[in-house]
């Protein structure tokens, strides 16, 4: 399939979703073309899996509570299981639980859960495993990055051994798919140590795992669901994106994630890969911490975003695959999007305005950006020239591949990073936006923002919410330290004999999740 396939398939489907989008609250879902494979032969059995990622070091972690990474998420979806899971629709499935019901207002929700499951060392799993699993993110000493979202539990009691009741402190509709995202997988009950693979319930049980070196895992002959048909699978990383496509077409890797664009025309004319794409709404992101001069004054932002060259990193950097944003996290398909808000663009004599009025014309600002961020260093490279245009000197200070989350993500005042998509918009609001949230990379501390974040949470009125969204959207787009040019497309590759895999737009490859499906054809 040649790149002009690709974007037409992306158009008919994305143009084919948009009704039934409407329909939901995801920030992700049926809007988004979905391109994978369809396969009509039987699952095979066996073999060894071999996984590039683009994100390693020694900051890897088997602990869910503190995933951070694309190698992180796939531990979570590897070795444990949670509740519920997404399916190509980002609708909740099945997973742990068997089935849910709310109750008043979305406030309370009970969880049925299996009673056919083991954790890898023999242990049957309960609803206490479950309480114990959402109880221990809201504990400060656990360092959960999931805390904002748990400490919205009031309570998670087991009501049987195989009954859950969470109890919320206001009401979320969306608690389901909330539960499917990888902090929120299942560990056994009084785990405290993860290096030896935490112990969990998935389809695959840790056999070795080397921080910033490789996880690997053999294959769970016991698991309870239909799939992990390989013998092991493997995952390194290799943070180098031409390093990461040669490893796949001279057969190193049976699978790589975040392709670099410039490299499609080598993996579709090897004969022996081929291109996974899956639209989504994923963003890049210029962040500015407000708290910090001189990002603590609101014309230097709003400066920075008239800066942004959208269409242009659009169609250059990112080949046309993705979609125009506008300094928010809303993607214009979502049925909450406020179309009422002018479309921001590159404006040079806008940026001149701001910049004068807080008196930066003339001076010197530091960048960082990374190969690590998708589109980071040519989003740099675009608002550097446009800067000089505009009287104020960017200086890009290239960083390391290696490192870059650890060491630069919400630490420097200005960089360019990017965010994966949840399953619903509140996940994000919840986990950037809130004052005192553990990834509030911004620090963004505005109680009006907080309260309306707050209230769309628990409305179950769309009308209603969509308002709500409405002046989440306003707020972020005038005043918050996000600039948010576009939304990307999901762009992997495997060999051709890889198999099994769908396109859920929550992550590189199939939401990361592919492990229990994925198969060889040998």
């Amino acid at each position: 399939m040649n790149n002009d396939d690709l974007v037409n398939v992306a158009l008919s489907r994305r143009q084919f979703g948009k009704g039934l989008f409407a329909a939901t609250s995801l920030i992700a879902g049926s809007t988004f073309g979905l391109i994978g494979k369809a396969y009509a032969s039987q699952p095979k059995t066996g073999g060894h899996l071999r996984v590039a990622s683009y994100a390693s070091s020694a900051n890897d972690t088997m602990d869910p509570a503190k995933a951070v990474f694309a190698n992180d998420y796939f531990r979570c979806f590897t070795f444990y299981n949670a509740l519920t899971r997404p399916d190509v629709k980002v609708q909740a499935q099945p997973d742990l639980a068997e089935s849910w019901e709310a109750f008043d207002g979305a406030k309370r929700w009970v969880f049925k859960i299996r009673k056919d499951v083991k954790f890898h060392n023999g242990k049957a799993f309960t609803a206490h495993d479950v309480v114990y699993s959402m109880n221990r993110h809201k504990v400060p000493e656990t360092g959960s990055a999931a805390k904002a979202i748990a400490d919205t539990f009031a309570s998670v009691t087991a009501t049987t051994d195989h009954e859950v009741e969470f109890v919320l402190t206001d009401g979320n509709a969306d608690l389901p798919l909330v539960l499917a995202t990888a902090h929120f997988v299942i560990v056994a009950d009084g785990a405290t140590e993860f290096s030896d693979g935490g112990n969990g319930t998935g389809p695959y049980k840790l056999k070795e795992f080397r921080p910033g070196v490789k996880t690997l895992g053999e294959r769970n002959a016991s698991y309870h669901r239909p799939g992990a048909y390989v013998d092991s699978i493997e995952v390194f990383g290799i943070n180098d994106g031409i390093a990461r496509t040669n490893a796949l077409v001279s057969g190193q890797a049976d699978i790589i994630l975040k392709v670099e664009k410039n490299t499609l025309a080598v993996i579709e004319g090897s004969g022996t890969a081929e291109v996974f794409r899956t639209p989504s709404a994923g963003f890049p992101c210029v962040s500015m911490q407000m708290d910090q001069s001189p990002f603590d004054n609101n014309d230097l932002r709003l400066a920075m975003k008239y800066l942004i060259d959208r269409e242009r990193l659009l169609k250059t950097s990112f080949h046309g695959y993705g979609v125009i944003a506008n300094d928010h996290i809303f993607h214009p398909d979502s049925a909450y999007y406020n179309a009422d808000i002018p479309q921001r663009t590159m404006d040079l004599d806008k940026a001149k305005f701001h910049l004068n009025k807080a008196g930066m014309v003339g001076q010197t600002i530091d960048m960082h950006v990374s190969e690590a961020s998708v589109g980071g260093i040519d989003i740099g490279l675009t608002m550097q020239q446009a800067a000089a245009k505009a009287g104020l000197t960017l200086n890009l200070r290239r960083e390391p591949a290696d490192g870059f989350w650890s060491n630069i993500w919400a630490k420097r005042a200005f960089y360019a990073a990017e965010w994966n998509p949840r399953p619903v918009y509140d996940m994000i609001l919840s986990l950037a936006f809130m004052p005192g949230a553990a990834w509030n990379e911004t620090h963004i501390k505005d109680e009006k923002l907080a309260g309306l974040i707050a209230e769309a949470r628990g409305e179950t009125d769309q009308k209603r919410r969509k308002e709500l969204y409405g002046a989440v959207q306003l707020i972020s787009n005038e005043s918050a330290g996000y600039g948010i040019p576009l939304f990307f497309d999901f762009v992997d590759a495997t060999t051709t004999k890889v198999k099994g895999i769908d396109a859920i737009p929550l992550g590189y490859l199939g939401g990361l999740y592919f492990a229990e499906s994925v198969w060889l054809d040998q």
